[in-house]
């Protein structure tokens, strides 16, 4: 069902609303708020979900499908407007001549590394699933997104002042594992569609 010009309209203006009362929220009480308990990650949770609860509350205020459209995730807004610049952003931010030195050792973690989970999860999804309740697309497709390790953890534990390299090597191998996952996510779409 296509929407109105007046829906697309004030679905944009909402979100749009939302999103600069967000930023200057995260800019004002960010820097208060950040403390022992709450690292950024959490407090930009935190104000994710205080903003969803807001949204639901008043839902009975707006259009039906507004709601509906400010909550629903968009994926490929997502891998056009908001990856790229993270992704920018932390490869600026990143000590060059470690990543360079090490570059062999990070392609072979991240590519040959997720190319391997990618084939074991896949294969165990398979073979390990009872009355065969997952197609092989489905089990291939699981297994390209399982494929792919967070090293958001760690990242936070290390110091990338007094552990460069060890720092540079989870770094690298966490963007090249990602986008590893993303190939295999889309190769596979393209061949089941």
């Amino acid at each position: 069902m296509a929407k109105s010009a007046a829906e697309v309209v004030e679905t944009t203006s909402i979100a749009t609303g939302v999103l600069v009362l967000l930023l200057a929220l995260w800019l004002l009480l960010g820097p208060r708020l950040r403390g022992h308990y709450l690292n950024e990650a959490s407090l930009a949770a935190l104000f994710g979900l205080i903003t969803g609860i807001t949204i639901l509350m008043f839902q009975r205020y707006l259009a039906r499908g507004v709601v509906k459209d400010l909550l629903a995730f968009d994926t490929s807004a997502f891998f056009l407007y908001l990856l790229p610049p993270v992704i920018f952003n932390a490869g600026l931010s990143m000590e060059k001549r470690h990543f360079f030195n090490n570059l062999g050792s990070i392609m072979c973690m991240g590519v040959l590394g997720t190319i391997i989970c990618f084939l074991v999860i896949s294969l165990v999804l398979a073979t390990m699933t009872p009355f065969h309740l997952l197609r092989i697309q489905d089990c291939l497709a699981l297994g390209a997104i399982f494929s792919a390790t967070d090293s958001v953890a760690t990242l936070q534990v290390l110091d990338p002042e007094s552990q460069p390299v060890v720092f540079s090597l989870v770094f690298g191998e966490g963007i090249i594992n990602d986008a590893t996952s993303v190939v295999l996510l889309g190769a596979v779409a393209a061949v089941f569609p």
